[in-house]
């Protein structure tokens, strides 16, 4: 049984690329209009265009591109050519009692439009309808015969009258067309190869490697980018104050303590036990396990009791009755618990420079900057000789190195740091300034109880990740920075920002 020949359903790009090699067989022949020979021989525009182009990658064929303005008829222009023109057919079946104009469609309100321009139809303001003149008649679709000659001889066969009636009526419309014309290349065959991406073993084994043309490698082309994972601006920020840190001469402190004991929480920090921080109010208390299970040894918590209830080294101390409060297991409101054990683990370690960057948990009352859970930056310089004056200049060094210079202090009231100063910074997004942390000089009293010297003193300071980060990125809301109302293209397109820096 004999395999039927290709239908033009059935042409593929292969019996296209032959259709082209065999017409410019002879030399000097050219394809005027690739587009015009797919259709001359059946064939899918696209295909016929993909066969080109795959001969042109071996340098058989080589083409020359040129616009081209032509006059396409449109809808309604097709309209007139096929069946007969919109005006013809309604004046035809145009009823005794006239019409009213409402009840058309768009193309017979054209139609109409027409009948009135050539004084077939009038409107009859007595009815409000539009009505045929008295004797008048349409024997010819006259538009109907001008789009006839039109696709037989273009724009070309009417005449001038007709050119601009039709292009006045949008019965055509001028469109301009890409023209490939299609010439031999310098590695014209009348057959060719077939193309493969690379060498085989089997090629190379039966030694007909030179029977193919191998599909050429653009080594320079730029790969689309995996999707790959982006780090969430909070995350980019903490690497940033880390390296920042680093290169201040800072150690990182060990932080992996969600879950602290009130006694580092609190009592360590010479924080009273009747203290307000303390309620349920502005702290998460443990359940399960409710208590720790054995006290730090070396007299520590003696030395607690005995600040807190009778002072010592100058001070009278808070003048209660100190209970085991500090047993109780919170949700740590600050990492400054961690300054504390380190303190009490320095001895004679100093002068030195410690930070650390984690997360802190306080009942709030959620806001546009509040959060139960935030990230805090903390920081402490220890020595002897130290003033408020050093610590001003660390913190003001500090946020100069993210691009931070609108940096201003006011003095506050912190229970385990005098004096004490609240760090703000402008957020050009809420349009007023806003408390980023707080800072100060550690009470003497809390120094004593953790073993330093009188004459040492040590600078801290503690200060939101998140809300510098708002300032930096121009988000003024704190909720935006996580969960379902995160901008996910913030975290994919932006790189770190640093204010008043612009980056592209």
């Amino acid at each position: 049984m004999e395999t039927p020949a290709p239908t033009p359903a059935t042409l593929g790009e292969d019996q296209c690329c032959d259709l082209v090699l065999q017409a410019l067989k002879v030399p000097g022949t050219e394809i005027a209009d690739s587009n015009a020979f797919a259709a001359q021989h059946g064939a899918a525009t696209e295909v016929m265009s993909n066969a080109i182009k795959s001969l042109g990658s071996q340098d058989m064929v080589m083409t020359q591109s040129q616009a081209v303005i032509e006059w396409v008829m449109t809808e309604e222009g097709e309209g007139s050519f096929k069946h007969e023109s919109a005006e013809f057919s309604l004046f035809n079946r145009f009823p005794a009692e006239g019409l009213e104009e409402a009840t058309l469609s768009e193309l017979e309100r054209h139609a109409l439009n027409y009948l009135k321009s050539q004084r077939l139809v009038t409107f009859n303001k007595a009815t409000k309808r539009c009505m045929k003149v008295e004797g008048a008649t349409m024997e010819r679709d006259t538009t109907h015969e001008m789009m006839v000659r039109f696709v037989r001889g273009s724009l070309e066969a009417l005449s001038k009258d007709e050119q601009k009636d039709v292009q006045k009526r949008k019965l055509v419309e001028k469109r301009t067309r890409k023209l490939i014309k299609v010439v031999r290349g310098p590695a014209y065959a009348e057959t060719r190869k077939p193309t493969v991406p690379f060498l085989t073993k089997d090629m190379l084994a039966k030694g007909n490697w030179d029977q193919v043309n191998f599909k050429p490698l653009k080594l320079d082309a730029i790969s689309a980018h995996p999707p790959a994972g982006h780090l969430h601006p909070l995350m980019q920020y903490k690497s940033m104050v880390r390296r920042i840190f680093i290169s201040l001469g800072f150690q990182e402190m060990p932080t992996s303590r969600f879950v602290e004991s009130s006694l580092w929480n609190f009592d360590a920090l010479y924080q009273p036990q009747a203290h307000p921080c303390r309620d349920m109010q502005d702290t998460f208390f443990m359940k399960d396990p409710a208590l720790m299970v054995t006290m730090p040894a070396g007299g520590l918590v003696e030395k607690i009791k005995q600040m807190h209830e009778q002072g010592g080294n100058g001070s009278i101390g808070w003048r209660y009755h100190w209970k085991e409060e500090g047993r109780k297991n919170i949700m740590r409101t600050h990492t400054t618990a961690i300054s504390a054990r380190m303190l009490a683990q320095l001895g004679q370690n100093y002068p030195a420079k410690f930070f650390s960057i984690d997360r802190v948990f306080r009942n709030e009352t959620l806001d546009a900057t509040h959060l139960a859970e935030f990230h805090q930056i903390e920081g402490m310089v220890i020595g002897k000789g130290l003033t408020l004056t050093h610590l001003m200049g660390t913190i003001r060094q500090f946020f100069e190195k993210i691009g931070m210079h609108d940096i201003s202090f006011q003095p506050t009231y912190n229970p385990y740091t005098e004096p004490s100063m609240e760090i703000s910074a402008f957020h050009p997004g809420l349009n007023r300034r806003v408390e980023i942390g707080n800072s100060g000089i550690f009470r003497p009293e809390m120094l004593t109880q953790l073993g330093l010297p009188n004459d040492v003193q040590v600078l801290a300071w503690g200060f939101s990740l998140e809300r510098p980060t708002m300032i930096l990125y121009g988000i003024s809301n704190i909720r935006e920075m996580f969960g379902p109302r995160m901008d996910l293209d913030l975290i994919e397109n932006h790189p770190l920002r640093l204010l008043g820096v612009h980056t592209n």
